[in-house]
């Protein structure tokens, strides 16, 4: 898979899925947005779509909707011709199938993942072929942010959250078992 650049060798569908996938999976896009790259598309029409997804993300902080890339597409895109292959476009992306969602996902951010580790490594070959053993800590940083890249934090606590109420006094309510004095040797 190195020699892979971009999501071409899966197919056009698998490209299609992905852009839908984006766009309806709201915690797949906020992974995947960050380290998405439109050049990791082969067709011009899903590099258009896939950065005006991520141009919007970064300016609202959600996916726009089908209908508002739709309404982006007739207003910036000035050529009749481009503009109405990529409203063709989305609505493939809009009417392909949800099934494989899940393969798609996991691939798509495996790759990306991938790539990313792929830039970092070559940053920290240039770093090590320098000789600039001052640079370790950074090293083993880039390297440890290249791995993060795409994890999503799910159902964590944050346990100061309430404090207070936890500490309280009142916090148990025991139950009399009817030993008045327990020996522990």
């Amino acid at each position: 898979m190195s020699d892979k650049k971009n999501f071409g060798y899966l197919g056009n569908t698998f490209q299609i899925q992905l852009l839908n996938n984006i766009i309806l999976y709201k915690d797949f896009s906020n992974s995947i947005l960050e380290v998405i790259d439109p050049h990791y598309f082969d067709n011009q029409y899903f590099r258009i779509i896939c950065q005006m997804v991520k141009e919007f993300y970064s300016k609202y902080e959600h996916t726009p909707t089908f209908d508002t890339l739709e309404q982006l597409t007739k207003s910036e895109i000035s050529s009749p011709m481009a503009q109405k292959s990529i409203l063709d476009t989305i609505e493939q992306v809009k009417n392909v199938s949800d099934e494989g969602s899940s393969f798609v996902q996991e691939k798509s951010l495996k790759f990306c993942k991938q790539q990313e580790l792929q830039k970092v490594m070559t940053k920290a070959q240039f770093i090590i072929d320098k000789g600039d053993f001052e640079s370790y800590d950074h090293l083993e940083e880039m390297v440890r942010g290249a791995l993060q890249v795409g994890e999503v934090d799910k159902g964590t606590t944050d346990v100061f959250f309430n404090l207070d109420e936890v500490l309280d006094d009142d916090y148990r309510h025991p139950i009399p078992i009817g030993i008045s004095v327990l020996i522990i040797y």
